[in-house]
């Protein structure tokens, strides 16, 4: 989910790849619900994002809800999940 959400921002920000890093926000709360699990006899597995918000400035930010299904189950359920970038020269995490 973390890694569509990555492609996203990407995808919004072409011009910060080589000068950015990712990080979640700090002091977001966010929280997932797990009802399942993938067993070797699943055929598909399926992750999903909505964004439901961007704001370009002062760090670009992506919020996102999201949802991974196995066979058309929904089994995961992620919310309030916020993703920013940063210049790559600041502090080091991420």
């Amino acid at each position: 989910f973390i890694q569509l959400m990555k492609a996203a921002a990407l995808k919004r920000w072409p011009e910060l790849i080589n000068t950015h890093r990712f990080v979640m926000q700090e002091g977001s709360r966010h929280t997932w619900t797990y009802r399942g699990q993938i067993i070797p006899t699943n055929k598909t597995v399926a992750v999903e994002a909505r964004v439901t918000r961007v704001a370009d400035s002062p760090d670009p930010l992506l919020k996102a809800d999201g949802l991974l299904s196995v066979d058309g189950l929904p089994i995961y359920k992620m919310e309030n999940f916020e993703l920013t970038l940063v210049p790559a020269t600041e502090g080091s995490r991420g």
